[in-house]
């Protein structure tokens, strides 16, 4: 018994040896994450299946994983293998059940967002809908960079004087 326990250690040890050998040759090799880009939308769901196949087209041309972000799953979401779903909580519905009201839950939704970009290597994105635009619109200062970049893209002058 302690004879394959031995072996079985030894086995481990040189596929872990071999691995590292391969990620030295190939560092890309060892992330299973590459470069995504996002699509973030709230409602219209007679909208969103049309906007994410051409989101999912994209993102195939760019090779980008397609990461699709919302209050509401469609049907796309669940039968297709390609497309990344994250919940985002629009602020207003849960602004009542967060502690410190709707500033709360708008902190709590860029927290998330935040973290879902960092963690999926977000390096942009795509703002559908009214909603969405309103939610980009009370993004803080802290905010991920992605979301930085897209509000200076969608400011007015006067709101960035």
């Amino acid at each position: 018994m302690l004879q394959r326990i031995s072996a079985a250690i030894a086995a481990g040890r040189r596929s872990v040896a071999l691995a590292s050998d391969k990620t030295r040759q190939d560092p890309h090799r060892a992330s299973s994450v590459h470069p995504s880009w996002a699509l973030i939308c709230f409602g219209e769901p007679e909208r969103v299946t049309a906007r994410l196949v051409a989101h999912l087209a994209r993102c195939r041309a760019r090779q980008l994983r397609c990461l699709f972000l919302s209050d509401d799953i469609p049907q796309m979401c669940v039968v297709s293998r390609d497309i990344v779903f994250e919940f985002l909580p629009w602020p207003a519905s849960t602004a009542l059940s967060t502690p410190g009201g709707f500033a709360g839950a708008v902190d709590h939704s860029f927290r998330r967002l935040s973290l879902t970009m960092t963690f999926w290597q977000v390096i942009g994105a795509d703002w559908e809908g009214d909603r969405a635009r309103e939610l980009l619109d009370l993004a803080p200062g802290w905010a991920h960079p992605v979301v930085r970049a897209a509000r200076a893209v969608t400011a007015t002058p006067s709101q960035i004087l």
